[in-house]
């Protein structure tokens, strides 16, 4: 099979590192896009709900196994974002878009975040006597 070339699955996430926060906090949301040959672009954040306080920092990692002599390559582009709500509610971050140099368009999943009063988050963390 010297030549070929094995198509691999593009995988597209997107995660918030909290998913209930306080009106005063910060979190953190990762868009990572696996195995997609020639990346071009992701698509920026787009919220209202939120203040980007921080980002976008991007990083690529490539990766090879050797497994029964069958080498296989992987690699992902991580685009971080450090956001602030605007208000209390529930909110959608929605999709982001990647595009490769083929043409072929992908596209992540939305994250839920529920933003609550300061107050009441710290209720929900106290252990119970």
């Amino acid at each position: 099979m010297s030549g070929s070339i094995i198509a691999q699955n593009v995988i597209f996430t997107a995660e918030a590192k909290e998913n209930k926060i306080g009106l005063k906090e910060k979190v953190q949301v990762e868009f990572i896009v696996r195995d997609a040959q020639n990346l071009q672009s992701i698509s920026p954040l787009n919220t209202t709900d939120f203040i980007i306080v921080a980002g976008p920092f991007q990083q690529q990692t490539s990766e090879s196994t050797n497994v029964n002599h069958k080498v296989t390559h992987s690699q992902s582009v991580s685009l971080t974002y450090i956001i602030q709500p605007r208000h209390e509610g529930n909110f959608i971050i929605p999709p982001a878009t990647a595009k490769d140099a083929a043409g072929h368009t992908y596209q992540s999943n939305s994250v839920s975040i529920e933003v609550v009063p300061q107050g009441a988050l710290l209720q929900s963390h106290r252990p119970v006597r």
